[in-house]
């Protein structure tokens, strides 16, 4: 069937050590110009086989490429898709920016190259000369033309695809050249430790030798390779197609703070490093005198069997919104408390999202902070303002909205809605999907959640005389879903000139600490652990068990 609609695939034969493609003039070749294998599966010999019958010749590697041409084209042929493939060019704000046009078992590496040729000569083509297309809206034909904007991947593919490696000396692309690295002599790894060059010049951080490398840091920001620069460095440069010679970031996170054998990032060779570079006092391995042992201490992260129980439980028992991520209580093992075969996505969700949550479920000295503050504030004046102004709301703007110099869009609303309300348990706009605690309760994903970020007034006590004006996201959950019908009216308002007046988020920078960076490196409530230096393992099991136990029932 896909056949008959012309949108079929292209079989091209691929040497088996992914140095070359057979196709154009080496299509009819029948070993690799690059390394001399076969393309065939050498049969293996049997001896005292005497077979009469002729062995099939059975190809290597096959690339089964599906062409993009026909499916741009075919997206023309029908009417509706038509109007989604041109909306950005019809509809959109023409302003001379670039815009989005609309909303195997085994990874090759860097040999993705050679993979990719054929996909690269159909995009030359279409960049270049266009193709003859039918659009079935306008009913003519056009030449069209496609480019690709971007592609979207996390860091080992941008290797692959870029050219720049992500490992190593120079790993940073957006740093490129002036990448901050120094090799660990004890770990054998490559450390970045620059990253305080791209805060304020003025920030506290700068300055604070004792919690980073021993150093200050004046200088500035590297800049960004872009451009004309960018250019210049691809004029001299010729591709060749053939053969070149992870650790997750999550992984590394999750290993640590649960002290995984074999994944954790703190380890006794860690601290040897720590100890060369000369910083970080505290944390240093001590010998013990007399014998191969070194002890060290706890870092503050560490944490006890109870805290590490607690941070299993809350990801084990932690509901996401549909589509965040998949499932991922299933990853999560309560009783070796680990957490292991989540997917990339889910790496990247717990990343940014879902960790500072279970993280701070065991340190929650300060955690009730922000409800004390906002629970004095509506004891006063204030609330009781407020809570009087929601209910006199509606007649008040009934009001100021019969003057003249209000637009007509205002008046409509002002009529106030239906009196008959419909109810929903579950709600899809603007693209998200939004449902009550009722219907959710059985659920396992949670989209009853909702926050709005507000200027609020907040104090440090009832007493406070300074109290600090700034925003604080506010929490809640659905508790209903009610529809309001403006009679259906249809109001003709200009969305863009609305859109260009609302702040955009975009603008806004990444959040920047406000602190001076000290902490403490040590938890000197747990006992320090004990290793043989000839060994690099621990000293006994006996004693790490013994320790925990012992912290367990200080905290409990």
């Amino acid at each position: 069937m896909v056949r008959d609609l012309g949108l079929d695939y292209k079989k091209t034969y691929a040497c088996p050590n992914d140095c070359m493609l057979y196709w154009k003039e080496h299509e009819n070749e029948k070993y690799s110009h690059e390394c001399g294998t076969s393309r065939w599966i050498e049969p293996a010999v049997v001896e005292g086989d005497i077979s009469s019958k002729k062995a099939h010749n059975i190809l290597a590697k096959t690339l089964w490429y599906f062409r993009q041409i026909p499916r741009l084209q075919r997206l023309f042929i029908c009417s509706k898709t038509v109007k989604n493939m041109s909306w950005h060019q019809e509809k959109r704000k023409k302003d001379g920016k670039l815009k989005h046009p609309a909303n195997g078992q085994t990874s090759p590496g860097n040999d993705i190259d050679v993979y990719l040729q054929p996909l690269i000569e159909e995009l030359k083509e279409l960049w270049e000369l266009g193709v003859e297309t039918y659009d079935a809206a306008r009913n003519k034909t056009f030449q069209m033309h496609a480019a690709l904007l971007w592609i979207i991947s996390d860091f080992p593919p941008y290797a692959m695809l870029s050219g720049w490696s992500t490992k190593g000396k120079l790993a940073c692309p957006s740093c490129n050249y002036g990448t901050c690295s120094s090799y660990l002599t004890h770990s054998q790894k490559m450390c970045y430790m620059g990253h305080r060059v791209f805060l304020p010049e003025e920030h506290p951080w700068r300055t604070n030798k004792r919690s980073f490398n021993g150093k200050e840091e004046h200088r500035k920001a590297p800049p960004l390779l872009e451009g004309m620069k960018f250019l210049s460095h691809l004029d001299s440069m010729e591709n060749f197609f053939g053969k070149t010679k992870k650790k997750n970031i999550v992984d590394s996170i999750l290993g640590t703070l649960l002290d995984i054998s074999g994944k954790t990032k703190d380890h006794l060779n860690a601290r040897y490093d720590v100890q060369e570079i000369g910083i970080r006092k505290n944390p240093h391995p001590k010998e013990i005198r007399g014998h191969r042992k070194v002890k060290f201490a706890k870092a503050c992260f560490s944490m006890t069997k109870v805290e590490k129980s607690i941070f299993c439980d809350v990801l084990k028992k932690a509901k996401l919104p549909d589509g965040a991520a998949s499932n991922i209580f299933r990853c999560v093992n309560l009783a070796e408390r680990k957490v292991s075969g989540y997917k990339t996505h889910d790496a990247h969700f717990m990343l940014h999202y879902l960790l500072q949550i279970p993280i701070k479920s065991f340190t929650y000295e300060n955690s009730n902070f922000g409800f004390r503050e906002h629970e004095a504030d509506q004891q006063g004046t204030s609330w009781v303002k407020a809570k009087n102004y929601s209910q006199t709301f509606s007649s008040w703007f009934k009001a100021r909205a019969m003057r003249q110099n209000v637009p007509d869009w205002i008046k409509e609303l002002s009529r106030g809605p239906n009196k008959i309300e419909k109810r929903y348990p579950g709600y899809f706009i603007n693209g998200y999907r939004f449902h009550t605690r009722q219907r959710e309760a059985r659920r396992k994903t949670q989209n009853s959640g909702v926050t709005l970020v507000a200027l609020t007034t907040s104090f440090a006590s009832a007493k406070d005389p300074n109290p600090i004006r700034a925003k604080v996201s506010y929490y809640g959950r659905i508790n209903d879903i009610i529809e309001l019908d403006y009679f259906g009216d249809e109001v003709d308002v200009n969305p863009q000139a609305i859109y260009e007046k609302e702040p955009s988020d975009q603008s806004m920078g990444p959040s920047i600490p406000n602190d001076n960076g000290e902490i403490d490196f040590i938890r000197g409530d747990l006992h320090e652990v004990v290793i043989d230096a000839s060994k690099g393992v621990l000293l006994s099991q006996e004693y790490n068990i013994e320790s925990e136990d012992n912290s367990e029932d200080d905290i409990e």
